[in-house]
């Protein structure tokens, strides 16, 4: 990872107690262009974290006072400290040193006297991992806000929607009660007018309650209430004002019931069924015969 003057200079920790292992470190991270904070001991090394979280924290194993196992320890509890990479300084090469070291929280370790080749191979992969790390996190937290911006958007939409639709059922009511009214009193040649008007409305009712059906449906609250009919009236009662529609098609409609009472959400059915009957009308071919039957 190189760093020219367009990106913010990396900040790397050194805690060891030997000043000419502090010295050779910061010698060799200086010239490759991160900036170096150094600390004596454990103690001092959280102080100055504390003080400023560092990218990085190069840390020996032993020294007075509490050691680097110790010290590491304490470094992971504090805030900013989950993604910081910690590499061990150490003359110690047996296993179960390393074990320690991993179990402590370390991400890596090097093995005393420090190669400058490692040191910087090291620091670059960490801090590049680091790095990926911040990116995929910061485009997580983007998508989060942005699936969170879109359910808000949607709720609002869903909630707009089931207010609009609502509040349309009480002036279709009024509508269709009129014109059903109007229908038993007018002449002949005035009531085809008023059937058309009754058939939109019923079209229309019938949208507006399927869109609540819907949202009751999603939101878990659509709730049948059962009764018991006469299945055969309901049907006939269907066809007949939808017959009028499958004439100006050029179809036939046809009806044979011969189940009579059932129990069920009346009107839940009575629109599955003209639903079904409205579909069909409205994509079967010209002269087609359609026929409900049960």
């Amino acid at each position: 990872m190189s760093v020219d003057a367009s990106t913010r200079v990396l900040r790397i920790l050194v805690i060891d107690d030997n000043a000419a292992n502090r010295q050779v470190v910061e010698g060799h991270l200086v010239a490759a262009g991160y900036a170096i904070a150094l600390a004596e001991g454990g103690e001092q090394g959280i102080a100055s974290f504390k003080d400023r979280v560092p990218d990085l924290v190069l840390l020996d194993i032993l020294m007075p006072g509490i050691n680097g196992y110790e010290t590491c320890r304490r470094l992971k509890e504090l805030p900013g400290a989950k993604d910081v990479p910690i590499v061990f300084l150490t003359a110690l090469g047996d296993l179960s040193s390393h074990q320690k070291a991993i179990d402590s929280g370390a991400d890596d370790f090097l093995t005393k006297p420090i190669s400058r080749t490692e040191l910087l191979i090291r620091v670059r992969s960490l801090l590049w991992v680091k790095r990926l790390r911040e990116e995929l996190s910061q485009g997580y937290d983007l998508i989060r806000s942005q699936r969170d911006a879109l359910l808000q958007a949607q709720h609002q939409k869903d909630e707009l929607a089931a207010l609009v639709v609502h509040d349309l059922k009480t002036p279709l009511t009024t509508i269709l009660a009129n014109a059903r009214y109007l229908e038993s009193t007018l002449k002949d040649d005035d009531r085809a007018a008023i059937r058309d008007v009754l058939i939109s409305a019923n079209s229309m009712h019938r949208m507006v309650m399927n869109l609540l059906d819907i949202s009751r449906s999603e939101d878990g609250t659509l709730i049948p209430n059962f009764t018991d009919f006469d299945l055969g009236t309901l049907v006939e009662d269907i066809c007949e004002v939808v017959r009028r529609r499958t004439g100006e098609q050029g179809a036939t409609l046809t009806c044979e019931v011969t189940v009579k009472n059932v129990r069920a959400d009346r009107d839940l059915l009575r629109r599955l069924i003209e639903n079904l009957l409205d579909n069909s009308i409205k994509y079967a071919p010209a002269g087609s015969a359609i026929r409900v039957w049960a």
